[in-house]
């Protein structure tokens, strides 16, 4: 895990996210674990034509404290996307 000190570093070290939601507790409170918020992002390679990138877009866990960031790496394992692509969504603990 790699701390950063913004999330335009952390963004800059990876692939700029397409989108970014709070991983929530089933009262819709940001979900904490320690004392890092989670979070979700999909993210993908600025490569080539833009509707390509939907195929290689990945969602990615994060961890927030304050303004610090660390990227937990991928949601999913490789190859166990939950469908054809990962799309942004809504994410609960219960």
């Amino acid at each position: 895990m790699r701390r950063t000190h913004g999330f335009e570093r952390l963004v800059g070290a990876h692939r700029g996210p397409v989108d970014l939601w709070p991983v929530q507790d089933e009262d819709g409170a940001t979900s904490v674990i320690g004392a890092d918020e989670l979070w979700m992002a999909l993210s993908a390679p600025a490569l080539g034509h833009p509707e390509e990138r939907h195929d290689l877009a990945r969602i990615r866990l994060l961890g927030r404290n304050g303004d610090q960031w660390t990227d937990l790496g991928n949601a999913f394992p490789d190859g166990v996307s939950p469908g054809s692509r990962e799309w942004s969504a809504h994410a609960t603990i219960s």
